[in-house]
């Protein structure tokens, strides 16, 4: 059975021309002549806590529970509704990997919102842990439609059903060009909002249901078996880790390593991957006393330390520049897109009406004047007398400014082609 359609719901702002942000909402129960929506509680959060249901007159839905973003990930709304639809109130309790599954979510195809229905079947449960430690039940999505179909912007708080459309949980994330994703377990609603069992029934037996550490150890030892051969040699280092986890039982950072057996039985990376994965786990040191700032100021003063720089470092150290997320806002043309700005970058350059100069000349304008700065640890680094190699993965120019600005020859590498480097130097043209 089909989930209908009439119970799902573009949820976005009442400001349409101020937050351009949408998700995805369903019927679960009604009451009173009150119509109680599920959503994601980012979906909430996105809209500034102002929800419109479009199609409703109300502009702004009242917000009866919501979850933490990274913890349980849902929120209940309500609206007055004098002759509601049918709610998804058939909820199943027992689910299985490789389950068929559907769901219905909107996304922006076009400039319009459509509707649409995608099939595929239930990954591992794979339990995430909250900030706090606690164990959050959720399900891995695997999107079998065909190519066209994937989940996108817009699809966070959809309803997950079987093939019988009865509910298993909310759809949270999406990965791998949407091909993979997360849901969110119908049972943490009644964690957040014990109540709900007064207005839904098939909630009184349904139970929050956290897999112990012997479950998921065995579970994650009988889908690597399938790939054992192509793993052998870390195997043994596997094992060890998985002993450990009994011993000391698992830890926020171990769901790194069931990550990384899920992307590997998935065939998201490849046995080279999960091989130097493990291999790097096993030779990693434990620093508990935290780094030697000593020893690091000596080497980084002889040029003996290669930095790294991540892209928000100049925002962060109090630079006029605007953080990376500012800057999808500000150039953002679709309406829920939710990627990293590389592929906004990459849509903005192949479309028709902008190219690469208008680009450029966006994000420059964007970064601000010239005159922004100075960055006290950018003037650092400039005083250094030894040359640095230096990896940052800015979009501002702070630093060569600042570098040049002490009259540093600066060598930049641009990217690699035909296995030679091009360089681009402070004082002469590319060569």
């Amino acid at each position: 059975m089909e989930i209908d359609q009439n119970t799902v719901f573009r949820l976005a702002s009442p400001e349409p021309d101020k937050n351009k942000k949408f998700g995805t909402g369903f019927a679960v129960a009604c009451k009173d002549k009150r119509l109680f929506i599920l959503t994601c509680a980012h979906v909430v959060k996105d809209l500034n806590d102002h929800v419109k249901v479009i199609g409703q007159e109300i502009d702004q839905a009242d917000i009866v529970k919501i979850g933490a973003i990274d913890a349980i990930d849902l929120a209940l709304l309500s609206i007055p509704w004098d002759d509601p639809p049918p709610p998804l109130q058939n909820c199943i309790s027992k689910k299985d990997e490789g389950d068929k599954i559907q769901l219905r979510g909107f996304s922006l195809v076009n400039k319009n919102y459509g509707l649409r229905r995608i099939k595929g079947h239930l990954g591992q449960s794979a339990p995430r842990q909250s900030s706090d430690g606690d164990y959050i039940p959720t399900w891995d999505l695997h999107i079998t439609d065909d190519d066209f179909c994937q989940l996108k912007g817009g699809y966070s708080g959809s309803p997950l059903c079987d093939e019988n459309g009865r509910l298993i949980g909310v759809v949270s994330e999406r990965v791998a060009n949407g091909k993979y994703g997360y849901a969110v377990d119908i049972s943490n609603l009644k964690t957040i909002y014990p109540e709900i069992a007064e207005l839904l029934p098939s909630f009184s037996d349904l139970n929050v249901d956290i897999p112990d550490i012997e479950s998921r150890i065995k579970q994650a030892m009988r889908e690597l078996s399938v790939r054992a051969d192509d793993i052998f040699s870390v195997m043994p280092n596997i094992g060890w880790e998985f002993d450990r986890m009994k011993r000391e039982g698992i830890a926020s950072e171990d769901e790194e390593i069931f990550g990384k057996i899920e992307e590997f039985t998935d065939r998201i990376i490849a046995a080279e991957d999960f091989i130097r994965f493990f291999k790097e786990l096993g030779s990693r040191e434990e620093t508990v006393a935290g780094p030697d700032y000593g020893k690091l100021a000596d080497r980084l003063r002889r040029g003996r330390v290669v930095l790294c720089l991540g892209q928000e470092l100049s925002h962060l150290l109090g630079a006029a520049v605007p953080s990376t997320a500012q800057l999808i806002d500000s150039l953002v043309r679709q309406e829920g897109f939710h990627g990293p700005l590389s592929e906004l970058c990459e849509q903005e350059e192949l479309c028709p009406e902008c190219g690469r100069s208008e680009l450029v000349d966006k994000i420059r304008a964007l970064l601000g004047p010239e005159g922004i700065g100075p960055v006290a640890l950018y003037e650092l680094l400039a005083g250094l007398e030894k040359p640095l190699l230096i990896i940052s993965a800015a979009y501002d120019d702070l630093l060569e400014r600042t570098l040049r600005n002490r009259r540093k020859v600066v060598v930049i590498y641009l990217n690699i082609r035909d296995k030679r480097c091009l360089l681009r130097y402070s004082d002469s043209p590319c060569r």
